[in-house]
């Protein structure tokens, strides 16, 4: 005999309050640090939603036009800028101001939510990519800062700030401006460096509790699981 209607919507909120309840429960253990950030949640949702935060779509159709309509002299870089915004904005660089004409036949190939900017800057990719080789030859290479006492850890292309960067250590006033009247040149930025670390006890230990909250929202997916299937089959007789 199958329950009244009033019966039911009962029987719902007792559901709600016990997954509340339990919720809370699980839950609690689990530190700050150890649950999703706000981006990442309307990340996740977006793509439920089926909505592309990759803007592939528009991507692909302006890269298509850059091709046809501008050498590799003018257009500089793409990037997707979500510093403010989850969904991203498509950043797209040119080395010179473009014409309203232009800017306008690139936005008429942005969907909905890609939303599309655009910015000068002095040097392309490319440009970028050429100047941190040469770069790496001489500092891994050469090792021309062993003398200064000066380590180079990573170099790497800035399409973002437009620079190639350098991490080097030790990381002062006097390290930074060796490197800089070395290379004597705009494209480069210099930052601390860091020596790669080998995965330690302390690291597997971290591993090994990441498993174990992993383990915990599965154990909790099932007993939610458990307390639906058993109220569904109540609800139903």
């Amino acid at each position: 005999m199958k329950l009244p209607i009033n019966s039911k919507k009962i029987c719902y909120l007792i559901l709600s309050s016990t997954i509340i309840s339990s919720t809370l429960l699980f839950t609690n253990p689990i530190s700050a640090n150890e649950s999703r950030s706000d981006m990442e949640l309307v990340i996740l949702e977006a793509e439920e939603n089926g909505i592309d935060i990759n803007h592939t779509t528009t991507i692909e159709k302006i890269q298509e036009y850059i091709q046809r309509e501008f050498d590799r002299h003018q257009f500089a870089s793409l990037h997707i800028d979500r510093e403010e915004d989850p969904f991203g904005t498509v950043v797209l660089s040119f080395t010179e101001e473009l014409p309203p004409n232009k800017k306008e036949e690139i936005l008429s190939f942005v969907e909905e939510p890609t939303k599309v900017s655009f910015r000068v800057v002095s040097y392309t990719e490319d440009q970028l990519i050429e100047q941190q080789r040469l770069i790496d030859s001489v500092v891994f290479g050469e090792n021309v800062f062993s003398t200064e006492g000066i380590t180079v850890f990573h170099t790497g292309t800035d399409i973002v700030n437009n620079k190639v960067e350098i991490g080097i250590s030790p990381y002062n006033e006097q390290t930074v401006q060796t490197v800089f009247n070395y290379f004597d040149s705009e494209m480069i930025s210099i930052v601390e460096g860091f020596e790669a670390q080998l995965l330690t006890e302390a690291s597997s230990d971290d591993i090994e509790e990441t498993t174990m909250v992993i383990d915990t929202e599965e154990e909790k997916k099932g007993f939610f699981s458990t307390i639906w299937n058993w109220f569904q089959g109540l609800l139903t007789k």
